[in-house]
């Protein structure tokens, strides 16, 4: 079942083909654009075709939970997954997508590199990346949260598992003498369904039967995590230098009209309120209120108002 389908970043897109239209950049600005924009169509393309797969796979099935493009933001740490695969186990498959068209290599040390028009240019090991984000996962989890199922009072345990995923028709260059730890993770986006489902045989039969939940239960443990994602919104004016720029506006150019205020009750959500009590919720809520309006009557509601 698709809890948090996902979205892509049409917005980014836009914002960026948007500045990229303008006549007043300068070239060392512009290349930096098109770099950025380039880089993003890239990992929205790599992200649309894991989740297509991935989505193939599990979207008619009440034992599987998918989220993608999930974001948690705890202070300081930050985990940007780009999808996560739950099963009644509570094993939880943490994916981090690389879309390099000729492939990507790591060598005996550990270091890798991708290939832009046959030639390897140094990355991050995305295996490390992930690992980052499943320790702000994990961080996230020693929290009580009341959608997490319990067991004799506590929380149940999940079960993390990384992978990081690469484009079909790329190469994996791997170590040829020394082993890599976590390199076993290293797959192709076709194969990813086949390594999940080894994982999920090879659970002890007494372990799996202890951390086996419903699958209502499951699915509320997932709307809940899909609950804390926290989204971004990037300043590109001012990440490419382009605020002063874009604050003087177009020559001769109206100043714009003052946005107008929210009255009425109808627009109560736009402004972070609680249709039914009236208690400010954030953004994290307002987005689980709309994913799931059916459930809602299509109404804004705080967590307390949600559970009555």
């Amino acid at each position: 079942m698709i809890i948090k389908p996902a979205t892509g970043r049409p917005n980014d897109i836009i914002a960026l083909e948007s500045i990229l239209s303008r006549q007043d950049l300068t070239g060392q600005q512009r290349r930096a654009v098109e770099t950025e924009l380039k880089k993003v169509r890239s990992g929205v393309k790599g992200e649309a075709d894991a989740s297509y797969q991935i989505d193939f796979h599990l979207r008619d099935t009440k034992n599987w939970m998918v989220l993608h493009d999930l974001r948690l933001d705890l202070g300081d740490d930050v985990a940007q997954i780009d999808h996560l695969v739950i099963n009644r186990f509570l094993q939880i498959f943490a994916c981090e997508t690389k879309n390099f068209g000729e492939g990507l290599a790591c060598n005996d040390r550990g270091e890798w590199v991708g290939f832009y028009r046959s030639r390897p240019f140094g990355i991050a090991s995305p295996i490390k990346q992930n690992e980052r984000h499943i320790t702000v996962l994990k961080r996230f989890f020693k929290t009580p949260h009341d959608w997490h199922p319990r067991r004799l009072g506590m929380q149940i345990a999940v079960d993390m598992h990384s992978f990081v995923l690469v484009s079909n028709g790329a190469r994996i260059g791997r170590p040829k003498k020394a082993e890599v730890e976590g390199m076993d993770t290293v797959v192709k986006i076709e194969s990813f369904m086949k390594s999940v489902h080894e994982a999920s045989d090879k659970l002890n039969g007494l372990l799996a039967m202890g951390g086996l939940v419903g699958a209502k239960t499951l699915q509320s443990f997932a709307e809940g995590l899909a609950s804390a994602h926290s989204p971004i919104t990037w300043d590109w004016d001012a990440r490419f230098g382009l605020n002063h720029i874009a604050s003087q506006g177009p020559v001769g150019s109206a100043p714009a009209a003052p946005a107008q205020q929210d009255t009425g009750e109808e627009n109560s959500s736009a402004a972070g309120r609680c249709e039914a009590c009236g208690v400010g919720v954030d953004e994290k809520v307002q987005w689980f209120c709309r994913r799931y309006k059916s459930r809602f009557g299509g109404k804004i509601l705080c967590r307390e108002c949600q559970s009555t």
